[in-house]
């Protein structure tokens, strides 16, 4: 009888393999239903929280819009009532006990006004964030306590990038804004409460003398007049003056846009040239309006975006070469800042540098 060579008897190890084989399988599928398990669990725990994200967000969106009606009318636009009273009451009229408490709110506001912790502890700032539906702050570096100077970019309609970034918050000593701002009566008291001061040359070198870090709006009333709800636009190509004090004192410049600031409200952006003209007379050229008629639009996400700080180094009497060299470095890094994030937040548009 011949026997089939080709027939071997069963190998041991094949079937210890394959029972190994099967047990692998078996615990798979027992760690899949778990993961599965868990990740039900998960949803469930997530509908629970963003139910109550979305009542904790309703609550906080009432206190968006309290805050922000503060800061548009009873801030920026309070000056409109005051004046109306000064010309009436006081001009018109010349009663004696309105001009009286006139002047001593003047006094007080022009000599002995300063940063209120009383008005910052109230938080209105920190509501006022919650006004719009996204608000962020985005810091590629921490802003040291001392010698670092922010430009803010662009200055918009009313500058909310730059209000709604608390001076604890960036950890600077004060905002540096226009004079004529801080000037207005009640208003300009009310924002040198809550830290901002005038940005004339006297006041930032005195700053810098004491290392203090500030923020400031270098585009000032020409980049709020430049505004347009078409396109990202900056001035700055005629600023040079911090650049100037930066180098003195060997400051770190930080560049910060904010993204979505132009947003916020339609703009005119016809007759541009006679408009700047009215800047050289310290009168803002903008006209503006939202579909919320002055307040800003709420629906707009507002993006603050501070990138990585530039050492100037300390040169006591700076050349105009070198201070034209750091003006143009500046500009480079807001530019290159802007290229960086305008795709995260939806910008389709180039800076326009003017």
């Amino acid at each position: 009888m011949e026997t089939n060579n080709n027939i071997h008897p069963q190998d041991p190890t094949t079937n210890q393999e394959k029972l190994i084989l099967s047990q692998q399988k078996i615990q798979e599928k027992i760690q899949e239903i778990k993961q599965q398990q868990q990740t039900n669990l998960d949803n469930n725990n997530n509908c629970e929280n963003n139910l109550s994200s979305i009542a904790i967000s309703r609550k906080d969106k009432i206190k968006g819009i309290i805050a922000m009606i503060f800061i548009v009318y009873g801030i920026h636009l309070l000056f409109v009532p005051v004046v109306y009273i000064i010309w009436t009451k006081i001009i018109v009229e010349q009663n004696p006990y309105y001009l009286a408490m006139f002047i001593i709110q003047q006094v007080y506001q022009f000599k002995f006004c300063k940063k209120q912790n009383w008005f910052l502890d109230l938080g209105l700032i920190q509501c006022a964030q919650k006004y719009f539906s996204n608000f962020s702050v985005i810091k590629e570096e921490e802003i040291p306590k001392k010698k670092a100077l922010i430009g803010c970019h662009p200055h918009g309609v009313i500058a909310f990038g730059v209000q709604l970034n608390t001076i604890d918050q960036l950890q600077i000593k004060a905002y540096l804004a226009s004079r004529v701002i801080l000037s207005m009566p009640i208003s300009g008291m009310i924002l040198r409460w809550a830290g901002i001061e005038s940005v004339d040359a006297q006041n930032m070198k005195s700053h810098f003398k004491q290392g203090n870090s500030v923020a400031f709006l270098p585009g000032g009333f020409e980049e709020a007049t430049l505004t347009s709800y078409n396109e990202p636009r900056v001035f700055i190509k005629s600023r040079k003056g911090f650049v100037k004090y930066a180098l003195q004192y060997g400051y770190k410049v930080f560049p910060m846009y904010i993204f979505g600031e132009n947003k916020l409200y339609y703009t005119f952006d016809y007759f541009l040239n006679f408009r700047m003209f009215l800047n050289k007379l310290k009168i803002p050229g903008i006209l503006f309006l939202s579909k919320l008629g002055l307040m800003p639009d709420n629906n707009i996400h507002l993006h603050p975006v501070i990138g990585k700080g530039i050492q100037f180094p300390q040169i006591e009497n700076p050349s105009k070469q070198q201070i034209a060299e750091y003006h143009q470095i500046y500009i480079n890094e807001l530019q290159n800042l802007y290229n960086r994030y305008k795709q995260k937040f939806n910008e389709t548009q180039d800076l326009a540098v003017y």
